[in-house]
């Protein structure tokens, strides 16, 4: 029996092993693994390199804000101290309280000349004790209207030297510095140095790769007036060049007319994480603004701030490339 046993096994075909349907079995979830794990690993890395780029962008936006703040309180002190020199002179003194105006022109254009040339002062006035213009220094043939700045009433109402950045008629934006003069302990006038913040952008520009566009709001100004001031300085500005506001100052000759509605959205000072992307000759920008504010701390105008992403772009795509052909070729 034990040989009918042994020959019936033997007559028995050996058992094949079947890889093709452990394949079929595992290929379904190995797909779905490798699916997830592409998308999870994309998932991140994208997340994770567009918040690099995020924080290096916003670094860059508050880097703007607190080099304009250093610049505009840097050379605030040095306008008030500039003003010592002024109120030292004794023929600039002996002619404004003779009320001389010409002997005054002629004694204070020689200082100005010299205070433009090495600190880019613009601006520099004589004001009577009520406020009215005595000389312009900058522009002599305008005298004895009523100064309505509110750098002088600050300066009216405390009696110390007040600062700030104002609007002027021509639509340029003004740091002016005014201090009460006082000869014996007795008020005979304010002094008046101003200067225009356009050599602010380009430190800037150069310091954080980025490019500025300095816009005034049009309702602080009237459009002869800017254009007059365009003529003075010989600039060729056009006035419809966005339908809200007026470039003051600018570091590239980058046009979007999306800035309009980005700006005229963007009036809250706190908003530092709205944006925009523009595109302009084949490179994209990251567009920011950042709130204009004068000494009344009202909101005249933006400083928008556009920083060049498009090597960022690249190198994404580059990378994402990298890891997906990785991924696969674990896979």
């Amino acid at each position: 029996m034990s040989e009918d046993l042994s020959a019936e096994i033997l007559q028995q075909p050996e058992q094949e092993a079947h890889p093709s349907g452990i394949r079929r079995v595992l290929t379904l979830p190995l797909a779905i693994f490798i699916l997830v794990l592409l998308i999870t690993v994309m998932t991140g890395f994208v997340y994770f390199t567009k918040s690099f780029i995020a924080d290096a962008l916003a670094l860059r936006l508050e880097g703007t804000h607190s080099m304009f703040d250093a610049a505009r309180d840097k050379d605030a002190h040095l306008l008030k101290n500039m003003l010592r020199r002024v109120t030292a002179d004794p023929c600039i003194k002996r002619a404004f309280r003779a009320g001389e105006r010409e002997q005054l022109l002629a004694c204070s254009t020689p200082l100005f000349k010299e205070l433009r040339a090495q600190h880019r002062i613009t601006h520099f006035y004589f004001h009577n004790t009520d406020g009215r213009n005595f000389l312009r220094v900058h522009h002599p043939e305008r005298h004895g209207d009523t100064i309505e700045r509110h750098t002088l009433k600050l300066a009216m109402q405390s009696g110390e030297t007040a600062s700030g950045l104002e609007i002027g008629p021509y639509g340029s934006f003004v740091l002016r510095t005014v201090t009460p003069w006082k000869v014996a302990g007795k008020l005979i006038g304010y002094l008046e140095l101003g200067e225009e913040i356009e050599h602010f952008t380009r430190p800037i520009k150069e310091a954080l790769a980025v490019d500025l566009i300095f816009v005034a709001n049009k309702r602080h100004i009237t459009r002869e007036k800017w254009e007059e001031g365009q003529r003075i300085l010989g600039n060729n500005a056009d006035w419809n060049e966005y339908s809200d506001f007026v470039v003051i100052d600018r570091t590239s000759p980058i046009w979007d007319p999306a800035f309009n509605a980005f700006a005229h959205h963007h009036q809250d000072e706190t908003k530092r994480d709205v944006f925009m992307h523009s595109e302009y000759q084949g490179h994209l920008y990251h567009v920011s603004a950042l709130p204009l504010l004068d000494v009344q701390r009202e909101n005249v105008g933006h400083i928008i701030v556009l920083a060049d992403v498009t090597e960022y772009r690249q190198e994404l795509f580059r990378v994402a490339a990298y890891v997906t052909g990785i991924v696969f070729l674990i896979s």
